[in-house]
């Protein structure tokens, strides 16, 4: 069993890394992750799901396992709202104290015109910037988030956590998440604008803290829709909400966004509360004996 699920592991990750070259060749040729309209992002964030899904067929003939039932809604409002509790005090902190403005009236003016709104208040058009992204934005987001969590935490997280417990699943899967991000900061424009090194130390901390979130909520519910929930939740808020409705400074870049310290620290914060509170080995020992547990069984 244990030769099989470390086969089985070293064998999605290889997958995903050669599927993934397909489409980081295009937007590597292209010298931008908008290329083709994002086209080669979507490709690449479902890279994953598919080295997932045919992995899974061949070991069970079925897709079955990966966590396709839908859980306990508690859950999945928790994959929700967390992405808001980490990022919200990291860029409060920014706006207070003067090292970023809020708001951005630029972002305001845009949003109130394209959707035909009166007046000229720069609270109202990120008010409802705020209502769009929480809603449409967070359904939109699901379309390219599934694809990456059906691998990451459909597929080898539950095998993870058979294998190792939900601790070293959560800082091996972060870790491996995180660096096959890094063909986009370093070769291409997926960055803070800052030099490719803090930028990519940013990201790596901030992925490798809010992944005790995924496993925890991926153990606790039995669902891969968590993953995908959170995903999108965290890519909604952070990059078409908290990012646009910001006026950069000099040190803004350096703070703020997915490659910023800001977040960094309030998602390391966040991650290490629920480990010390849900993810100690003692307390999520059950999930670990075997491939059918609460981690992998359909609900």
């Amino acid at each position: 069993m244990l030769r099989s699920l470390r086969h089985q592991i070293i064998s999605f990750i290889l997958l995903t890394l050669v599927l993934s070259t397909i489409p980081y060749y295009f937007m590597l040729s292209a010298g931008s992750m908008r290329a083709d309209g994002g086209l080669w992002v979507l490709g690449v964030m479902w890279c994953p799901g598919i080295a997932g899904m045919m992995l899974q067929f061949l070991e069970r003939r079925s897709l079955r396992g990966l966590g396709w039932g839908w859980g306990n809604t508690r859950h999945q409002l928790w994959s929700y709202l967390l992405p808001l509790a980490y990022a919200t005090p990291a860029y409060v902190v920014v706006w207070t104290t003067g090292l970023g403005g809020f708001p951005n009236s630029e972002a305001a003016a845009a949003i109130r015109d394209q959707f035909g709104l009166g007046g000229d208040s720069a609270f109202v058009g990120v008010a409802f910037r705020f209502a769009i992204v929480a809603t449409l934005g967070v359904i939109a987001g699901l379309l390219s988030a599934t694809g990456e969590e059906i691998g990451w935490r459909g597929f080898l997280v539950p095998r993870l956590v058979t294998l190792a417990g939900p601790t070293r699943a959560s800082l091996f899967s972060g870790s491996i998440w995180a660096l096959w991000h890094f063909p986009g900061i370093f070769l291409l424009d997926y960055n803070g604008g800052t030099p490719g090194w803090y930028s990519a130390t940013m990201f790596f901390i901030m992925v490798l803290s809010i992944s005790f979130a995924f496993t925890w909520l991926r153990v606790a519910s039995g669902s891969l829709w968590t993953g995908a929930i959170l995903h999108a939740s965290h890519n909604s808020f952070i990059q078409t909400f908290f990012d646009r409705v910001t006026v950069p400074s000099g040190s803004t870049p350096y703070l703020t966004g997915e490659f910023g310290i800001g977040l960094a620290l309030t998602a390391g914060i966040t991650g290490y509360l629920i480990w010390r509170k849900t993810m100690r080995e003692d307390q999520l020992q059950a999930t670990r004996e075997d491939e059918d547990s609460p981690a992998t069984h359909e609900r």
